[in-house]
């Protein structure tokens, strides 16, 4: 549960649905399930939880969210 997201390194923390801005892509922002900040405000991680197909890989439109959030 992507709630329970602890922070991976001490003095760091997690905001859940971050916005980010996606104008160059298909879509104008995406949100991240949660970011991790060191305590400067820095981004250090993003964890986005994508869903799966019965194969095992990912859902098209996931995979472009989480493209997309890594790319713009």
């Amino acid at each position: 549960m992507i709630e329970s997201t602890t922070p991976k390194w001490k003095g760091n923390y997690i905001r859940n649905e971050v916005k980010f801005d996606t104008s160059g892509g298909t879509k104008a922002y995406r949100y991240a399930d949660a970011v991790e900040y060191n305590k400067n405000g820095e981004v250090v991680a993003i964890y986005q939880v994508g869903k799966v197909n019965k194969n095992g890989t990912v859902i098209t439109r996931e995979s472009k969210a989480i493209e997309e959030v890594f790319d713009y």
